[in-house]
């Protein structure tokens, strides 16, 4: 039985779509950015900008905003250069260490939902767990940032089409697992 999961795929191809998908089968979502985006909300609850608009820098529309509370940087470029270039300045599997520590593979079934570097999967695939990517035809605009660049060199267990509804990707993650998801 599949316990491990992690999504890898271009922002915006639908890997926290598929991710909340499996809720209600009893799957919990993590995600290896979860300390970055605390270390961010709470830089910017600091400076009084209101919780709503914090959520919405790191989990909604205001992703790719410049904002002033991040010297006109968006929190995405934040996200992401603390993920990674601040990230190797400590250890590289700095996330991967503190995500590790926060998981029972014991008693949960975990997905996660950002997968995106090598030393990334290569841990998932050493605790038993299943690499997906998913692949949807409009998210292939270039950013050049290692995490979005790197995950093109992993091979994944198998790839999901994102071209049609939440619930295809869900039959077709489950297909895939042999049934295994429920």
């Amino acid at each position: 039985m599949t316990n491990l999961i992690a999504l890898l795929g271009q922002k915006g191809s639908g890997k926290t779509t598929l991710s909340k998908q499996l809720i209600p089968y009893g799957w919990q979502i993590t995600s290896f950015a979860t300390p970055i985006k605390h270390m961010i909300g709470t830089l910017l609850l600091d400076q009084g900008v209101k919780g709503i608009e914090v959520s919405k820098m790191l989990y909604g529309d205001l992703k790719e905003t410049p904002t002033p509370f991040l010297n006109y940087k968006t929190p995405r470029h934040a996200m992401q250069t603390l993920g990674s270039e601040w990230r190797d300045l400590i250890h590289r599997d700095l996330w991967l260490d503190i995500w590790e520590r926060s998981i029972n593979l014991k008693t949960e079934k975990i997905i996660i939902d950002d997968a995106r570097f090598i030393h990334e999967t290569n841990r998932i695939l050493s605790l038993g767990g299943k690499i997906i990517k998913i692949s949807r035809l409009s998210t292939h605009s270039f950013d050049p940032h290692p995490s979005e660049i790197e995950q093109n060199q992993i091979t994944p267990d198998f790839v999901i089409y994102n071209d049609t509804t939440p619930e295809n990707m869900l039959s077709q993650l489950n297909k895939h697992l042999n049934g295994e998801l429920f």
